[in-house]
């Protein structure tokens, strides 16, 4: 089990100063923490399973699963680096790239060191991937965004905001499919209705992309990052998952710019109606209990006769 302790950055330096003496948070070579660069060198290197861990006060550690997409990848890096809120730091995980990928990354992190650089050994796909980030990650909070997602220089101000006293926070974003926009969530569902308890709420429809989440570091450690035996829809299971758990908080205002891939796994209908099979096992009962269940299983029909359909075409 991992321990977590939310301290400040002045709070280490200081103690580390005062003492005069090196601090060590888990097994490895001991580090003096002389300046702030150095402990968060340390803490960054140091996050080990079993063992216990600090996440920094106030951070906003913020996970970009890649692959391939140099050439929106940098876009999608500079809306996080242009926050209005400074105190971030931009995980990007390369899960097996062969293009300029690596190169961009590198070239930008030595621009600003808030940029670290993973990449997988073996392709683990977008759950993986953002799970190597979380793993990684020593932020009070967890954010995401895909790397052809674009944030609103506001974005993560305003959800930190509402992070007060809820557990994760969500937003409205523009999504552009065909160039066609679309608001999702539309204003059919209010911030009353996606605050507080959504958990049933949720159970019929997801109302949360995964790049609107802003989720607190310790409540993600305990709900569990994503599944990755989801061939899709990793993002809904883990926002019923949330749901079901915590304490949501929702800006009414758009606040990303989310694009769509037709070589997505989200575009693949054959992976949406199996993980959409596998979402109706796992969560059966409460399904039931909020009366969804019908709706549910005839999304899935229309879906295997649209798929059926394309497949004899």
């Amino acid at each position: 089990m991992i321990i977590a302790r939310c301290v400040s950055a002045q709070t280490l330096a200081d103690i580390s100063e005062q003492s005069g003496k090196s601090m060590t948070f888990s097994d490895g070579e001991a580090q003096p923490f002389s300046d702030i660069k150095k402990r968060n060198d340390f803490l960054k290197n140091d996050k080990t399973n079993g063992k216990t861990v600090a996440y920094i006060k106030n951070l906003v550690s913020v996970v970009i699963p890649t692959y391939n997409r140099e050439k929106t990848l940098e876009a999608s890096i500079k809306s996080v680096e242009d926050q209005t809120y400074d105190d971030i730091e931009i995980i990007v995980v390369d899960d097996g790239s062969t293009d300029g990928t690596e190169a961009l990354v590198q070239h930008l992190s030595s621009e600003d060191t808030r940029i670290r650089y993973l990449k997988n050994s073996k392709a683990k796909g977008v759950s993986g991937a953002r799970n190597t980030g979380i793993d990684a990650a020593v932020g009070e909070y967890i954010a995401f965004n895909d790397s052809d997602d674009y944030f609103r220089k506001v974005k993560i101000q305003k959800q930190i905001e509402q992070l007060q006293n809820a557990d994760f926070c969500s937003c409205r974003f523009n999504k552009a499919v065909n160039n066609k926009n679309y608001i999702v969530p539309s204003d059919t569902y209010t911030k009353d209705k996606i605050s507080g308890n959504i958990y049933s709420i949720l159970l019929h429809d997801n109302l949360i992309g995964c790049p609107t989440l802003i989720v607190r570091h310790d409540f993600l450690d305990e709900v569990g990052g994503f599944d990755d035996d989801f061939p899709a829809l990793e993002d809904y299971d883990l926002a019923l998952r949330l749901a079901k758990n915590g304490k949501a908080r929702f800006v009414d205002e758009v606040l990303l710019e989310s694009g769509y891939s037709e070589k997505g796994l989200s575009a693949s209908e054959g992976n949406y109606i199996e993980a959409s099979l596998m979402l109706l096992q796992k969560y059966l009962p409460d399904m039931v209990q909020a009366g969804v269940l019908d709706y549910k299983v005839n999304d899935i029909l229309t879906c295997a006769s649209r798929y059926g359909q394309q497949y004899k075409a």
